[in-house]
């Protein structure tokens, strides 16, 4: 038996809320690195509702775990492979489509390599079609499923050929865009699969170190974004000589989460909500091809994404991630 903190409900209130109040007073603590963006719109309002949606996030993971579906028999293997393959397909079209300009220009992809030339994300964009890459991460997880805990089954070598080839792809994404998230999403599931069959085993040890999970992953998260982090900003003249490693990867770090929930608040303070417009609990439609995208806004009366709008006037562009907690309202 799991202790309660590793339930969807004790990572909500053990993990999720002390990190959201570090966050939300970080602009108080004066730290080396840390610049807000934009007016500040975060204040005690936006505290008790940020602090509200973590409780009903905390309800709806006690709630899931009520509810069993009676299931006790395994996945079969042959149909879960043909289902990953399925969708692994799909994110290497859209992989194929977006990297079109560089698959087939060798020397521009060489260019791009050696870090002669840097490439646009957005100019390369389809929209509707090259979010399909973000399929990637779904057949990386039933991948490592069937690597780790369904070995009944010799694994199927296009399943292996397919996870070679989109882990290559998500490697040039993250190189040349620097989407350090990408490769977070590629190994996080094989490590929660080996964490999985660790809890399994009979080493109490091996086992409380899986549990203490979350807690241990916050450090080596911040370690892999400050080697990211590093590379792009810093050797630039704002920070080199300046700041150590780790002020500056705690500064930098608490930056990016505390705009985010400024850019998140100060949407809210700046627009009349709630919208129903859904653009974002409903992006994908929004955005989806084949016109249907065009008609769903059509429908719910959206004249396109506003947010831009708030970067341009309130706030800083660069830093354009509104949070997850305030844009849902």
């Amino acid at each position: 038996m799991a202790p309660w903190w590793c339930s969807p409900a004790g990572i909500a209130l053990g993990f999720l809320l002390p990190m959201f109040c570090l966050v939300f007073f970080a602009a108080e603590l004066n730290l080396q690195g840390l610049t807000a963006r934009g007016i500040h719109f975060l204040n005690a309002e936006y505290l008790w509702l940020g602090v509200g949606l973590i409780l009903v996030m905390a309800f709806g993971g006690w709630l899931g775990q009520q509810f069993s579906t009676g299931g006790k028999h395994p996945a079969p293997t042959r149909e879960t492979d043909r289902a990953a393959l399925v969708i692994g397909g799909l994110a290497l079209v859209a992989y194929v489509i977006w990297f079109r300009q560089y698959i087939f220009n060798p020397a521009l992809l060489w260019a791009i390599l050696t870090g002669v030339r840097l490439p646009e994300r957005a100019d390369e964009l389809v929209t509707g079609v090259t979010s399909l890459a973000n399929g990637g991460p779904v057949f990386f997880s039933i991948y490592a499923w069937r690597l780790v805990l369904r070995r009944d089954k010799p694994v199927p070598r296009a399943l292996h050929i397919m996870c070679g080839v989109l882990a290559v792809l998500t490697a040039f994404r993250v190189y040349a865009w620097s989407e350090r998230l990408a490769l977070i999403e590629a190994v996080m599931p094989l490590a929660l699969m080996l964490a999985l069959k660790a809890v399994r085993s009979q080493r109490p040890l091996l086992r409380a170190v899986i549990y203490c999970g979350p807690f241990i992953a916050l450090p080596l998260l911040m370690l892999y974004f400050g080697i990211a982090e590093s590379v792009r900003s810093w050797a630039s003249d704002t920070y080199n000589g300046k700041l150590d490693f780790w002020s500056f990867v705690i500064g930098r770090m608490a930056t990016y989460y505390y705009t985010a929930l400024n850019n998140g608040a100060g949407y809210l303070a700046t627009q009349e909500w709630p919208t129903f417009r859904f653009e974002y609990v409903l992006s994908m439609l929004h955005t989806a091809p084949l016109s249907v995208g065009h008609i769903f806004s059509e429908l719910v009366g959206s004249n396109g994404p506003t947010f831009n709008a708030f970067l341009i006037r309130y706030a800083d562009v660069e830093f354009n991630n509104p949070s997850g907690f305030y844009t849902v309202i």
